[in-house]
């Protein structure tokens, strides 16, 4: 996992697909995020989650998606979610993720 704060927008980068066996490594990576001083004091005002590496998602993962959009939510970010996977794209929209997010398709 990856992360910068550039021009009032916080990216992130998922590195890997989100599973059962990655989300919980992930998570105590990028919710402490949503509590650091930096990004309260900065002016942070978006969330780009890329997560163009991602292939696969699991019930777990998708947990893990809801965590942060609830994340982004209670501290009125807006968020970006850029896919690349068909399939990953597919899941999202099934769930009805794109109503609470900006959904990009990379080419």
């Amino acid at each position: 996992m990856n992360h910068t704060i550039d021009d009032q927008v916080l990216a992130i980068g998922i590195p890997t697909d989100l599973l059962s066996t990655t989300v919980e490594s992930l998570r105590a990576e990028i919710l402490p995020l949503f509590d650091d001083t930096a990004l309260k004091y900065s002016q942070v005002g978006k969330v780009h989650l890329n997560l163009c590496a991602v292939n696969m998602i699991d019930s777990a993962g998708v947990n893990f998606l809801v965590g942060i959009i609830r994340a982004c939510q209670t501290r009125k970010l807006g968020i970006t979610v850029t896919v690349k996977s068909r399939f990953v794209h597919r899941t999202l929209l099934f769930l009805r993720i794109d109503r609470h997010v900006e959904l990009v398709v990379a080419s």
